[in-house]
């Protein structure tokens, strides 16, 4: 992957209600159109992770902004819902009839919105390392104590989280200090071998960073705001979505633990689970080809119906 080859410039919609909607695109402008909710926290560069393979697919992989993020206005008190209306208009604004949809970790309930507010123009929805209901108290079995935490937080005390964010801002928007490789070694040593492979390219660290620090340009509160939603009732139910979701989870991952993908699977009415043994967190990045296809071929049954 190489940066200098990736266009990460954001275009704009000025939204019914006044607000700003930031996105950026990647892949092949006039391809299957698939929109993706980047993780928390993290800006639409992160799109920039699947530009070569939507390329080479011919997918058009569309990255909002979510909102406080990046350059998208915030929008305090919206709701899952809420955002995916946001998306709409944008859908709109493109002329895309259809679309995918992918979700990646914290993207994963944003995902789900798009498919129960919107079952008639999302074909299929992706969700990759995704984020699932937080009340179901067995389906975090296995997840780091430090997400725990936060999720709990974000239940009961949010105000404590903006501390914990607010140093996570300072590290991502710092030059890089002599102390870093230490800092690095101490977080490959607590990555699962799959992700400590990956996040060992300068060039993936250099994204993801960059991608973090975007989110946070405007302070903490949206993200703060973003984890509040996620580990809250959503306001929808997962037995409501009519669309075709495939789940993506790393036997390895424990930011967001298998047996959470294992009770989206269970609940979802058409859910194809993918345990991939041995992956991380960045459980993507093998399955990319895979996604791509995916896409493309819920597209083309769309057609034919």
């Amino acid at each position: 992957m190489n940066l200098a080859d990736i266009p990460l410039q954001p275009r704009f919609l000025s939204l019914r209600c006044g607000r700003r909607l930031a996105w950026y695109e990647f892949g092949d402008p006039a391809g299957m159109p698939c929109v993706y909710a980047t993780g928390t926290p993290t800006s639409g560069i992160a799109g920039a992770f699947y530009h070569e393979a939507a390329r080479d697919a011919g997918v058009r992989w569309i990255s909002p902004d979510k909102p406080g993020y990046g350059q998208s206005d915030p929008q305090p008190g919206g709701g899952l819902i809420d955002w995916a209306e946001d998306i709409a208009a944008l859908a709109d604004h493109l002329q895309l009839e259809r679309f995918a949809v992918a979700g990646e970790s914290g993207g994963g309930p944003r995902a789900l919105a798009l498919c129960h507010a919107l079952p008639g123009r999302v074909t299929v929805a992706l969700l990759l390392a995704a984020i699932g209901p937080m009340q179901d108290a067995a389906a975090c079995r296995g997840m780091h104590r430090a997400n725990r935490v936060m999720f709990r937080l974000a239940r009961h005390a949010p105000v404590l989280l903006h501390g914990a964010l607010l140093l996570l801002r300072r590290g991502a928007l710092r030059p890089q200090m002599p102390d870093d490789r230490d800092k690095l070694r101490r977080q490959l040593a607590a990555m699962p071998l799959a992700d400590r492979v990956l996040y060992e390219q300068p060039q993936i660290r250099t994204l993801l960073k960059r991608a973090g620090a975007e989110a946070l340009r405007q302070g903490v509160a949206p993200a703060v705001e973003d984890v509040v939603l996620l580990s809250r009732p959503w306001g929808f139910a997962l037995e409501s979505i009519g669309v075709p979701v495939h789940l993506w989870q790393g036997s390895a991952d424990r930011s967001v633990p298998p047996a959470m993908a294992q009770a989206m699977a269970l609940t979802l009415p058409h859910a194809t689970l993918h345990l991939v043994e041995g992956a991380g967190h960045l459980v993507s990045f093998g399955v990319q080809a895979e996604i791509m296809g995916l896409i493309r071929r819920a597209a083309g049954t769309k057609e034919q119906e």
